[in-house]
């Protein structure tokens, strides 16, 4: 598998992290620990490809900094017209402005496959199902329809597989 320049030690590391939690995705005991060590798995291996293949951002920094600055140029105007919005959500919203420039999860699943040439459209018709039941069980720990769960990380795991 190619995530670009993968022949250094450290790239060898990651490669071999995002391995450790494929195989453990595949061990543990309880659906939902299976699930989200898979999505680990599959975040490392995103995360990894897109740093070192340059393709992190969605836009050029030059771009995105003339970008950024309208925006906090907008929200700026849009904060003094707004008392109520306490300091705390104020560094907030400029941090999202920031973190605008990254490619959604979803996205960069989709980039690497395509990079790798791994065919998913007979798994999923929609990578976004990988993300929704991944930030469900993340942020509130269940996921109720235990068929629907096994079903897709039955697919995840499929694809996972494809990768390696």
């Amino acid at each position: 598998m190619d995530l670009g320049n993968c022949g250094n030690s450290r790239n060898i590391m990651y490669f071999d992290r995002a391995l450790e939690w494929y195989l453990e995705a595949n061990i543990a005991s309880v659906l939902e620990s299976q699930y989200l060590m898979a999505c680990i798995c599959l975040e490392l291996l995103v995360d990894r490809f897109s740093k070192r293949t340059g393709r992190e951002y969605i836009l050029d920094s030059s771009v995105f900094k003339e970008l950024r600055s309208k925006l906090e140029e907008a929200l700026s105007r849009f904060l003094e017209t707004n008392p109520k919005i306490t300091s705390t959500q104020c560094d907030e919203l400029y941090a999202k402005i920031r973190g605008l420039n990254r490619w959604s999860f979803k996205n960069q699943i989709k980039i690497l496959l395509n990079h790798l040439g791994v065919n998913y459209d007979d798994l999923f018709g929609d990578l976004q199902e990988i993300v929704k039941i991944r930030n469900k069980l993340t942020h509130e720990g269940k996921y109720d329809d235990i068929n629907r769960l096994l079903n897709v990380y039955d697919r995840l795991y499929t694809l996972l597989t494809r990768v390696f």
